[in-house]
């Protein structure tokens, strides 16, 4: 499937004027990725109900070109360069891409370096079908998936992306489950195990995380 079709024919009839509007304007130094679990959906056949999005590069300049915008509205921004806009009766969220790490671990994540390849990004994700990419400024690349999300999708398997990933973020323990169960895809083998050893990281939640 080439990403333009699916922007063209998977999406909303209000999301596709969203990312034309992106489209449209002629960015210097700003790359714009849709990611995540949007592309998951669309690669098994869902419309996405929510489009999630990384930038990369200069930040004045997307909040400037959003500003331009009458249509568009910034509901929130945060000190971690996230942002939410509304275009008519849809919300969409924007990060700057971004490397994490848990220290201790099982403790929300803590930023270790803004503006990074969104390789790096994808990285820090949860399963390899969460961790794939999408350049909206150059729609003839091929998909970004590092990590071979789209081969674990056709495989139906639920898959992290590294081998600390439960001990990083025991909340994934909980998502891996609801996955699994909302799919119907399996937990792959080694994924399954490190979930099996890190159960008791759950204790290091609060309530409200859990």
């Amino acid at each position: 499937m080439k990403n333009e079709s699916i922007i063209e024919n998977s999406i909303s009839s209000i999301d596709k004027e969203f990312i034309k509007k992106i489209q449209n304007h002629k960015f210097n130094n700003l790359e714009i990725f849709l990611v995540g679990g949007a592309i998951r959906d669309i690669l098994m056949g869902y419309e996405p109900k929510e489009l999630d999005f990384c930038i990369k590069g200069d930040t004045v300049e997307f909040i400037n070109f959003i500003d331009k915008q009458r249509d568009i509205k910034k509901i929130k921004v945060s000190e971690f360069n996230t942002y939410k806009l509304l275009y008519k009766d849809k919300y969409y969220d924007f990060s700057l891409t971004r490397e994490e790490s848990y220290i201790p671990k099982g403790s929300l994540p803590k930023i270790d370096n803004f503006n990074v390849s969104i390789k790096k990004d994808l990285y820090r994700r949860d399963f390899t079908i969460n961790s794939i990419a999408i350049n909206l400024i150059d729609l003839k690349n091929d998909f970004i998936d590092p990590f071979d999300g789209i081969k674990d999708i056709s495989s139906k398997k639920i898959k992290i992306i590294h081998k600390d990933s439960f001990n990083d973020d025991p909340t994934r323990i909980f998502r891996a489950i609801k996955f699994s169960k909302r799919l119907e895809f399996i937990i792959e083998k080694n994924s399954l195990n490190e979930l099996n050893k890190s159960l008791n990281n759950i204790k290091k939640l609060s309530q409200d995380r859990i």
